[in-house]
């Protein structure tokens, strides 16, 4: 309210600066600038109108794509690969026929690579880590982000990203492996294997070592999981839905982050539908607004007009000085919306989802540069009508006029 009901003070004043840029375009574009600041309270009226529906578009705009960042970096934080087929029971006991399970998922079609995964629990300092291992080639062909790969090598242990809120010790540690007697309780073996330690942003549970490392911590260490990587062109839906046919009932989780991500993905895109439909009521306040003020300009100027006509202006001046007024209007409006908007959607954000953690606060830059662009041709359409009116009648005719 505060901005609307201080509009008439500050916009003319913007539209005037920017009108500044405009004027070293020719004596056209120079009048333009000045005609929008002789009836502040008209300008300031009609770019205001714009203002709130821009607003809203940019505001739901920039909520919805902080709100897709956001989900996407907490399923990369808990899910590293798209796709994730888990036998371990959590006691020490692994309920996965691998031979099996590689066979259902190679029948499934939209599946790409299927990896075997051996997992293991150690003993490191005072936390109890599961450990995974498997060929760094046959890593980097499932994990999304292979960068995360980098420091993989023999003797080295490369911690989840969890790790660093828990401050697991890193560097030069040593690990002992944990085996589980019949009744499921752990005990730590006397053994203890010195690696080094690496914080990284991998997401998940599981720290990872190459199959070397983890024959000496592990060597009867079982396939418990099998990373799954999918075909960029499946439906990760119907990837799911079908692993889930093809595997027996019982003992086994299967997660996708892929087909999470396009969960998220659809609810988010259905929210944006009401920002098309915004966009339009936009559109539509810009037109007539815009037309209605350069209307009454064409009426109020008629002499002026005709007075510019008479000492040498042309139809094509005249026509881009209310062209130039038009955009000026609409983009102002437009420009103060969209800083708005971004204010507000980020404010919006941080309340649904600060309860669940940390945002993620993004830019639309896509959709701010459609906004402007949409902003500023329905400017330059609302003038059309106008000027066709103002170049249509002549001089003499307009110089009669009382």
């Amino acid at each position: 309210m505060g901005v609307l009901l201080g509009a008439v003070y500050w916009v003319p004043t913007i539209v005037a600066l920017l009108g500044r840029v405009f004027a070293s375009t020719g004596t056209a574009a120079r009048i333009a600038a000045a005609n929008t600041v002789r009836n502040p309270r008209r300008t300031a009226a009609t770019s205001t109108a714009l203002l709130i529906g821009v607003t809203l578009v940019v505001m739901m705009s920039t909520g919805a794509a902080s709100a897709r960042t956001t989900m996407d970096r907490e399923l990369d934080d808990s899910y590293p690969v798209d796709l994730v087929v888990d036998g371990s029971l959590g006691d020490g006991t692994v309920h996965m026929d691998a031979n099996a399970v590689r066979s259902a998922l190679d029948g499934v079609h939209g599946v790409r690579t299927v990896v075997d995964v051996r997992t293991t629990t150690v003993q490191l300092g005072d936390y109890t880590v599961e450990v995974a291992a498997a060929d760094a080639g046959d890593m980097a062909s499932v994990v999304r982000d292979t960068s995360l790969l980098d420091g993989l090598a023999d003797g080295t242990l490369l911690l989840p990203s969890w790790a660093k809120d828990q401050s697991l010790p890193t560097g030069d540690v040593t690990v002992a492996p944990i085996t589980y007697d019949a009744d499921g309780q752990p005990t730590v073996g006397s053994t203890s294997i010195p690696l080094t330690a690496q914080s990284t942003d991998l997401g998940g549970r599981l720290a990872l070592v190459t199959s070397a490392t983890l024959d000496k911590i592990a060597p009867d260490a079982p396939v418990s999981t099998l990373w799954v990587a999918l075909d960029p062109s499946a439906d990760p839906g119907k990837v799911l839905q079908e692993v889930q046919n093809a595997l027996p009932d019982g003992g086994l989780a299967i997660t996708s982050a892929a087909a999470q991500r396009v969960s998220n993905d659809r609810v988010v895109d259905s929210a944006l539908g009401i920002v098309i439909g915004l966009l339009a009521v936009a559109v539509v306040i810009a037109l007539i607004g815009v037309a209605n003020t350069l209307s009454l300009s064409v009426l109020e100027r008629r002499r002026e007009s005709a007075t510019l006509r008479a000492i040498g202006l042309s139809r094509r001046q005249l026509r881009w000085m209310l062209a130039v007024e038009g955009m000026l209007i609409a983009g102002v409006g437009a420009l103060l919306g969209a800083g708005l908007g971004l204010l507000y959607g980020w404010a919006g954000s941080v309340v649904v989802f600060g309860t669940f953690g940390s945002v993620l606060l993004t830019v639309p830059w896509r959709d701010l540069v459609i906004v402007l662009l949409v902003a500023l041709v329905a400017g330059l359409l609302a003038s059309v009508l106008p000027a066709r009116t103002a170049a249509r009648t002549s001089p003499v005719a307009a110089l009669a006029v009382d």
